[in-house]
Parts: C-alpha cells; structure tokens; sequence
C-alpha cells in the first residue's frame, strides 16, 4: 500500500504553532529535528543489523543438546537484540537537551527448555560462543558459521554504539561543549 507523502493536517497546523516567534522555538524545533533523525536512523539501523540486502532477516544459529541429540534453532536477531535508539528526554530553559540511549526490551531468548529468558548483550554473542539457561541449565552454542552475517552487522552496531557512548561521556564531562 502507498504511503501519503503530504504532512497530516495535524502535523502542519503544530508546525505553525511552534513558529509563533517564541524564544524557545528555535530549541524546541531543534529537538524535534534531532529526535526525527534519529528516528529514521534508528530505522536503517534496524535494516542494516536485522536484514540482508534483499530483505530477508538475518539469523543467528543455536544448537543445544536433547535426549543426545543436538538439537538446532534458527532465530531472528533482531528476536534477541534490541537495537538502541537516541531519545530526546527533556529540553530545558537553558537550552540543554538531556540524551540517552535507551532500548525497550531485554536482550535475550526464551529458553527452548523452560521458557525463562537467556539474556544476551550484543558483546556477549560477539564474543562467547556458549550460553546457559540460569533456570534449567541448558547450554546454548553459537553456530557462528551460520550466524556470520548477523555477528558482522552487530559488530558494527556495537562500534556504533561505543562511538555513541563516547559522545555521551565527553558532554557529560564538559555540558557546554567547550
């Protein structure tokens, strides 16, 4: 289905509202345009982490072990891994905007055994190739032959990250970006 291209009557009388000359709408505007930005590159994150060039999902690749036989599941990363976004969180007087990276949901995939969730940072399937269940002990292992594309796009994700996370450490330090 074709998506409407044109601002919603909504959207365009608020446009005008916040044009009214106010002092403030100069950094309200701002952060309206910072978080649409982020917004769409929240958006080609996801495509880049989560699909292959023609659009398909990209998969990470788990085998475990059942009554002696290896049993294997194929799960979808963006299943397992939130993807960060930028929020703009507050806006004030003086013109500070306060930025945080925030994800909405835990990292993780419920166990095939007992259903609990096996939690999973992006640098732990990076880097480990075991996962246990902390309810029922089921081990996990990564089939990282089958899940290299995904841990590609996620090594990237998480340099995207670490970049990100230096930038929040160096505004921390110095607010006024002096």
């Amino acid at each position: 289905m074709a998506r409407d291209a044109k601002p919603s009557k909504e959207s365009t009388s608020a446009q005008q509202e916040s044009s009214s000359g106010s002092p403030m709408d100069g950094p309200l505007d701002a952060a309206i345009q910072v978080q649409a930005t982020e917004a769409k590159a929240a958006y080609e994150r996801i495509n880049s982490v989560g699909f292959d060039a023609a659009g398909r999902p990209k998969n990470v690749a788990f085998e475990y072990q059942r009554d002696g036989k290896t049993v294997s599941i194929i799960v979808p990363i963006l299943v397992i891994v939130p993807i960060p976004y930028i929020q703009v969180d507050t806006v004030t007087i003086d013109f500070l905007a306060n930025i945080s990276a925030s994800s909405q949901q835990p990292a993780g995939l419920p166990c095939p055994e007992c259903g609990k969730l096996i939690e999973f940072r992006i640098e732990d399937l990076l880097r480990r190739s075991f996962f246990r269940c902390k309810n029922c002990g089921l081990e996990l292992t990564l089939n990282r032959a089958q899940s290299k594309e995904s841990l590609e796009a996620l090594g990237k994700l998480q340099g995207a990250i670490e970049t990100l996370n230096a930038i929040k450490s160096k505004y921390k330090e110095n607010p006024d970006g002096k």
